[in-house]
């Protein structure tokens, strides 16, 4: 279970919050709110990519900004709504990537790869892809640090 308790966060004229949500294993939550809202500061947040000046963000019972980055990235990762495809990576590169804070499972990349039909693509450039192909390349890179939870 994911719990944001009190979360704030402000930024120059900006203020976030206090927001307390809750979202559980299997299920679909959705953030839904007007351009600059704050969606994609509420998610960084969760992720533990910005820190919000009041507030807990729990996965479980792991204090996402509390933890160690290994801890954090064993319970959550994040595609962010662009992600960069201008990289001389490949597409298996960047995938592994997913697994450098994680237990490294060569079977996970595979398994990534495959799930999203990227097999044939995996020796590919990630700035040679199709912005649909990089977003599904980035998609495997979070599913491969996920590893067995993956949903």
């Amino acid at each position: 279970m994911l719990r944001c308790s009190e979360v704030q966060l402000q930024r120059g004229d900006f203020e976030l919050g206090p927001i307390n949500a809750t979202g559980h294993a299997g299920s679909i939550t959705a953030v839904v709110g007007a351009n600059a809202s704050g969606k994609t500061t509420l998610l960084e947040i969760v992720a533990g990519i910005r820190r919000p000046l009041h507030g807990r963000v729990l996965v479980g019972d792991l204090d996402v900004h509390a933890c160690t980055t290994t801890q954090r990235a064993k319970a959550v990762a994040m595609l962010p709504q662009r992600p960069p495809v201008e990289c001389p990576l490949s597409v298996q590169r960047l995938v592994s990537l997913g697994q450098l804070r994680v237990a490294q499972d060569p079977r996970g990349i595979e398994q990534a790869l495959a799930r999203l039909g990227l097999q044939e693509l995996k020796q590919r450039p990630i700035s040679s892809l199709s912005v649909g192909q990089a977003q599904r390349a980035h998609l495997a890179r979070v599913m491969a640090q996920a590893g067995e939870q993956t949903v």
